[in-house]
């Protein structure tokens, strides 16, 4: 990996890293070039996160959705296989609009789990204003929400969770 810092500023005082732009330009490159589509706002988070572990530069290869552990197995696991680079995403990756898990490995690193999942617990919190009680067709109502987005990647040979997940508000 190329860790050349570039100077550039946004003009807020931040900057960006050569790394973060070239990452940030093959996940769009990706993204378009399979025609991705997503169906919640955590699918995209999971998408852009994804499509950046696929890239050369990281090195990670996908190798399907784990297994939900509440589900009671039936007989042999299905084998782990890579996706090929032909398909981006898994089979049925975002059937949950709240939570996706995706699992990967890296030659020399292991494997590893991702998990992007919207805080469902009521984190959200609603305001409203009217002008007069809400009783005139030319009131003004507005609802504010905020959502908790937890971002974790796990080693699946651990059994202890991750101590620091990323969050975002």
């Amino acid at each position: 990996v190329d860790s050349k810092e570039d100077d550039s500023s946004h003009g807020d005082g931040a900057s960006t890293s050569y790394l973060g732009k070239k990452l940030a330009k093959l996940c769009v490159d990706s993204l378009a070039r399979h025609g991705a589509q997503v169906r919640s706002p955590v699918a995209a988070i999971a998408a852009i996160i994804h499509a950046s572990m696929r890239t050369d530069d990281l090195g990670f290869a996908c190798t399907g959705v784990p297994d939900d552990p509440k589900v009671k197995s039936t007989g042999f696991a299905a084998p782990i296989r890579e996706l090929p680079a032909s398909q981006l995403f898994p089979p049925k990756w975002d059937t949950n609009h709240n939570k996706i898990m995706l699992r990967y490995r890296k030659k020399g690193f292991g494997s590893v789990i991702l998990c992007v999942e919207q805080d469902t617990n009521g984190s959200s919190s609603n305001s409203s204003s009217s002008s007069n009680g809400g009783k005139n067709k030319n009131d003004i109502n507005v609802h504010a929400a905020s959502t908790n987005v937890t971002i974790q990647l796990s080693p699946t040979s651990s059994q202890e969770p991750p101590r620091e997940p990323l969050m975002f508000a």
